[in-house]
């Protein structure tokens, strides 16, 4: 590699664009004094990155641009570059030349350029690292620049012998490798502080989570058996209603008959009235033994209507079990078929398993033989360095002993004015450090400060944070809450429509006849119920005037009810009442005009349900004669006045029979009853709104509390944070403190060791010299043993096994997650059978009870046949006595005593009757009291999710006390569990999953600067090695060179501390022919100069740069001193290009190609250029 051109614009004097080439050996610029020649070798200082302005004599950064002249502008820019040669490929770069810029603005701003593209200083350094052109290299010495070197520190002028050995490159990589383990430590301790919080939360959460798991299992328990004691009670519930409901509809059919029989006995007290009491009698004994016949018909009648319904519930029964059969058959198919499906996954999963496994062999046995292959390369190259380190060994023993040969015993004495100095120095270092100390402290007491402030800011916002959370929980519980009432509600409401739906109220009949799809259906006008508008005030005294009413049918005419009565009985479906419309008639009573108008009575119940004029004579046939009250004691008061001719009711429910009797007592619950439902309908519609609306505003309140949290959980988090920095800057302030008072303590033992040392050395350099002869025909002897920088071959083998090894951990992951799998479908294959077993086990229970089932229907079957011939036999008996009976009436004339008996008779039927009527109210509010059991019981179980078929499963064993002492005892666990947080278990597993993405980092990093400091200790290794061959060839060419160039003498370099080499200063020892050793700084200007160029010689013999610049250091010399410095280089200028600045024609003399500088145009540079070559081949 060499330096082609330099082009300078705008740099300093070169306003214009100037190139200048360099040619192979020695360039010389002249140029008188002032003209530009030193801004050349500035121009080269500055484009390889000098930073320091006053290097290139400057005072800011915008000197260095062209100022302007009389006749010229100033530049607004400067720009300079160099141009290599790189042919041989010296520069990493893949290009024939190689071109290195620097650009700058007058607002300070600066470029770098490689090659015409944009990079940093950086950049550059690393390019130049090897070549000998750094920062701190002698290529450029200017005309200060042989004073600062003989004058500067050892430690100062160490960096000097750094760059010629080479080892810039190494500090770079040791300072980008400690600014990495500096940056690993800080992450490590930021990392150990935030685990350490972490695991500090993680006590409590784990307890709160425990608390949480036995709450949830304790609830879960819970529910089983609260769904247990829902399906018990529903079971008994249902048993009771079954029982009652017979009862009812047995007790419905004598009211019905009983009422007939009224009827019937009050139009023959008409027709009788005027006939005799002869007849009378007669017929009144004839009335007893008809009415004891008919007695006798109607009890096996009723009995037979029993059995007839047992033997429909028992088929109803009996379907339902065929149906929950036919389910168990159906779930079992479905269960076999899901254990097929998983049973085929599992076999899937089993090969892939299996799969993965061959891989993973195949891996590993990949793995073992790339080690095998990596042992052998490793071997090799071990034994090929072997053999390089044994000549290495007797090359190093020669070359110490050709060092202590050439170096024994010469005398060093510091000199007074030396020691002096150094003492000072040390005595200004203590007093800065004390100065140091003083700011320390002072940093250190605003930190702490700082700190304090951060601590109670942050505690504050603790328990703000704690608050908001507390808050959040109570708006999450509220929603909830709502929620689940309002859940609650639609499910009501949707059970209170769906029974309305499904005529809920009505009998089994009356939904039969609804839910038929015959032709005569059209001609069904409707329930009662549903035909009326109750108002909310007579809502109750509706519902019990009605009673059962509300279900009895309304028809277009007599003869649909006919044929619905047919249908009725080939169904077998029960029995119901009918109102035509074309035959119901009704009787206005004169006296209820006035007994509407009595204190206290609202009026008749039929014209205070508003309806259709279709219905009017219907209700007025049904409620025409039923009035309603404001009180029980209205009620009684008008009743009593008006002899009990009238039904009068309550609005609370309270009931006066005509006749006299009362009924009464607390009445089922509202929402139970017919138009209790309707009503309750309307107001879920309207509460549900409400809590939507309710709900609406929590979640909105829910949503900005969550994002409040969030915030404050941010803002806690950064104040742990910049707590956590600020506590590192007090501690950092701490140890600097620390390092500085050790410095102090340090500095002053120096300066006592400096005033108690004086070290005399002697050295005798001529008795050594065949020595050193022999010792160079050694050295000279020895084969050099090429040996490659790394192991390349090992290290490719290593790419491949880690990448194997990578390869390895995915197909483990793999394997694992195929093994979870595997798992997971065993353990649904085991469910799958036991849900199978189960299934099962309950098909074969069912087919038990259903062939139980047949054999009763069977004998109720055969029962009903007996019982029906035994009321044919009763009915031909009663027809018997009614056809005397009616012979007798014929035959009597004694009327009179016939009115009498069925006067009689009728309230002998009208006392049954209300003993019936009594009877069917208790019926009805037992029967409601089940039903209202039921219903709850069924929301019970809707509120957990279930249905009474999907709740089946989680029935347990034991009775309802039972299972209720079970819910007891579960109750007193979950109050002495205490407050649980219904998110313990979610934030302790997201805290555990952060402590162990900690544990992972801290891993990484602890490895990490492990790694880091293995690096930076090969690299301390290396540069020590590779600093001290070149020190020892340096120093041994040094020694040479200043012999030659003062004609004799002696001079050698000694590092100031040899156990340290690394950070070891250098010292110059000179002993000049005639004179002895001396302080550098005694010797005269031309002593100096021949002595730095002595030490350039020194360093170009050992690692050539590619270019030198020397600025007018040849000054100071004589001419005889000017020809010895002319050949010296002049036996040089075959490896380096050396551009020598100087005003001495001996120097011209040497030259290659002469460089002329001068300023043709006031306050610009411009150049020749003449090649001394062309004109010596002339002449």
């Amino acid at each position: 590699m060499k330096l082609l051109k330099l082009i300078l614009q705008g740099f300093k004097s070169f306003a214009d664009k100037t190139t200048i080439e360099f040619a192979d050996g020695m360039t010389v610029i002249v140029g008188p004094n002032g003209c530009g020649k030193s801004n050349i070798s500035d121009a080269v200082r500055w484009v390889l990155g000098e930073q320091n302005v006053r290097n290139i004599r400057g005072q800011k950064a915008e000197d260095v641009i062209f100022s302007g002249s009389e006749v010229r502008s100033q530049k607004n820019a400067a720009t300079v570059t160099l141009v290599f040669d790189n042919s041989n490929n010296e520069l990493p770069l893949d290009t024939a030349e190689v071109s290195i810029a620097r650009k700058v603005y007058r607002d300070g701003e600066s470029e770098f350029f490689i090659n015409k593209r944009s990079c940093r200083l950086k950049d550059i350094q690393e390019l130049l690292a090897n070549t000998g052109l750094g920062k701190g290299s002698m290529v450029i010495i200017g005309q200060n620049r042989v004073d600062s070197i003989l004058s500067a520190k050892p430690e100062e002028r160490r960096i000097i012998f750094e760059e010629v050995a080479g080892i810039n490159k190494y500090k770079m990589r040791k300072v980008d490798g400690l600014r990495k383990l500096e940056k690993a430590s800080i992450n490590t301790e930021r990392v150990l502080d935030l685990k350490a919080i972490i695991e500090e939360q993680m006590e409590p959460l784990s307890k709160e989570a425990e608390k949480s798991i036995k709450w949830e299992n304790l609830q879960a328990e819970k529910r089983t058996y609260q769904v247990t004691a829902s399906l018990l009670k529903l079971t008994s519930a249902r048993r009771m209603m079954a029982k009652y409901e017979n009862d009812c509809i047995r007790l419905q059919s004598q009211n019905e008959e009983y009422t007939g029989v009224l009827d019937s006995i009050s139009e023959k007290q008409k027709q009788l009235s005027k006939e005799t009491s002869t007849h009378q009698e007669v017929m009144n004994a004839m009335a007893h033994q008809l009415a004891d016949e008919k007695a006798k018909l109607e009890q096996l009648r009723g009995d037979y209507r029993v059995k007839e319904e047992n033997l429909k519930h028992n088929k109803q029964e009996l379907a339902r079990l065929l149906e929950a059969y036919e389910d168990e058959i159906e779930a079992g198919q479905e269960l076999v078929e899901d254990y097929d499906s998983v049973t085929q996954e599992l076999k899937q999963e089993e090969v892939i398993l299996k799969e993965l496994q061959g891989q993973v062999a195949d891996k590993q046995a990949q793995k073992i033989q790339m080690s095998k292959e990596l042992a052998q390369a490793q071997a090799a190259y071990a034994t090929l360095l072997q053999t390089s380190q044994t000549v290495l060994v007797k090359k190093n023993q020669l070359l110490q002993d050709k060092k202590y040969k050439t170096i024994e015993l010469e005398k060093l004495l510091q000199e007074e004015n030396k020691l002096k100095e150094a003492i000072e120095r040390n005595n200004v270092h203590l007093v800065k450090l004390d100065e140091q100390i003083e700011i320390l402290k002072e940093q250190y007491r605003v930190k702490s400060s700082i700190f304090e402030e951060f601590k109670k800011q942050s505690d504050y916002k603790e328990s703000q944070y704690k608050e908001a959370e507390e808050k959040r929980y109570q708006l999450l519980r509220d929603y909830d809450a709502a929620c689940a009432e309002m859940r609650q509600m639609h499910t009501r409401r949707l059970d209170l429509k769906r029974q309305d739906e499904e005529y809920a109220s009505f009998s089994y009949t009356t939904k039969k006849i609804l839910q038929s799809e015959e032709l005569w259906k059209e001609r069904i006008i409707g329930p009662i119920g549903e035909l009326v508008q109750v108002p909310e005030k007579y809502t109750v005294a509706a519902e019990v005037a009605m009673g059962n009413i509300v279900s009895h049918l309304v028809v277009d005419t007599a003869i649909t009810a006919q044929k619905i009565v047919e249908w009725l009985k080939h169904k077998n479906a029960g029995r119901t009442t009918f109102y035509p419309l074309d035959s119901m008639h009704s009787h206005k009573i004169p006296e209820l005009e006035k007994v509407i108008k009595e204190n206290g009575i609202c009026g008749v119940m039929a014209d205070l349900l508003p309806h259709e004029s279709s219905v009017e004579e219907l209700l007025q046939s049904l409620l025409g004669r039923v009035l309603v009250a404001d009180s029980l004691a209205v009620a009684r008061k008008v009743a009593h006045k008006f002899k009990y001719r009238f039904r009068i009711v309550t609005l609370d429910g309270q009931v006066v029979n005509a006749g006299g009797s009362m009924t009464g007592g607390s009445l089922r619950k509202k929402e139970t009853t017919y138009f209790g439902r309707k009503a309750e309908i309307v107001s879920l519609q309207k509460k549900e709104k409400e809590l939507q609306v309710a709900v609406e505003v929590l979640s909105r309140k829910k949503k900005e509390q969550d994002s409040l949290c969030a915030d404050l959980s941010e803002q806690v988090t950064q104040d742990r944070e910049q707590m956590q920095t600020c506590f590192v800057d007090v501690a950092t302030l701490r140890e600097r403190m620390g390092r500085l008072h050790n410095e102090l303590e340090h500095k002053k033992q120096e300066q006592i060791n400096i005033k108690d040392t004086y070290t005399k050395l002697f050295y005798e350099l001529e008795q050594v010299r065949i020595a050193l002869v022999e010792v160079d025909k050694q050295l000279t002897g020895l084969t050099k043993v090429e040996v490659p920088e790394q192991d390349l071959k090992s290290i490719e083998k290593q790419k491949i096994i880690n990448k194997i090894e990578e390869e390895l951990t995915g197909l483990h992951i793999l394997a694992a997650k195929s093994e979870g799998l595997i798992h997971e479908r065993q353990k649904e294959l085991q469910r799958l059978k036991e849900k199978s077993n189960f299934s099962q086990n309950t098909a074969t229970q069912l087919t038990t009870i259903i062939k139980k089932k047949k054999h009763e229907i069977e004998q109720i079957a055969t029962l009903l046949v007996t019982m029906n011939k035994q009321c044919e036999s009763a009915e031909q008996a009663w027809k018997k006595i009614e056809k005397d009976r009616t012979t007798m009436e014929a035959l009597s004339g004694d009327f009179l005593e016939k009115q009498t008996l069925l006067e009689n008779e009728w309230k002998s039927v009208q006392t049954q009757l209300t003993s019936i009527q009594s009877k069917l109210m208790g019926i009805d509010a037992r029967l409601e009291m089940f039903r209202n059991e039921e219903n709850k019981e069924l929301e019970q179980l809707m509120s957990m999710g279930l249905t009474e078929r999907t709740a089946e499963p989680l029935r347990m064993k034991g009775t309802i006390s039972e299972i209720q002492k079970k819910i007891s005892l579960i109750d007193d666990k979950i109050t002495v569990l205490g407050a649980v947080n219904p998110n313990g278990v979610t934030e302790y597993e997201t805290q555990k999953e952060k402590l162990d993405f900690y544990n992972g980092q801290l891993e990484d990093l602890r490895k990490a600067q492990v790694g880091l400091q293995k690096v930076v200790k090969e690299i301390d290794d290396a540069m020590s090695t590779q600093f001290l061959e070149a020190f020892e060839k340096i120093n041994v060419e040094f020694g040479r060179t200043m012999k030659v160039m003062f004609r004799g003498g002696k001079g050698h370099l000694e590092l100031t501390d040899k156990e340290n080499p690394l950070n070891s200063g250098v010292e110059l020892y000179l002993q000049l022919p005639g004179k002895r050793t001396q302080a550098l700084t005694l010797m005269s200007g031309g002593e100096r100069a021949l002595t730095v160029c002595a030490l350039l010689l020194s360093f170009m013999a050992y690692n050539p740069a590619p270019f030198c610049f020397l600025d007018e250091i040849d000054a100071a010399l004589d001419d005889a001193n000017v020809e010895r410095y002319g050949r010296l280089i002049n036996d040089y200028k075959g490896r380096t290009q050396f551009i020598i600045i100087s005003h001495r024609k001996k120097t011209m003399e040497f030259a290659d190609t002469l460089q002329g500088v001068t300023m043709a145009e006031k306050g610009v540079s411009s150049l020749i250029t003449v090649r001394v070559g062309d004109y010596i081949q002339e002449e």
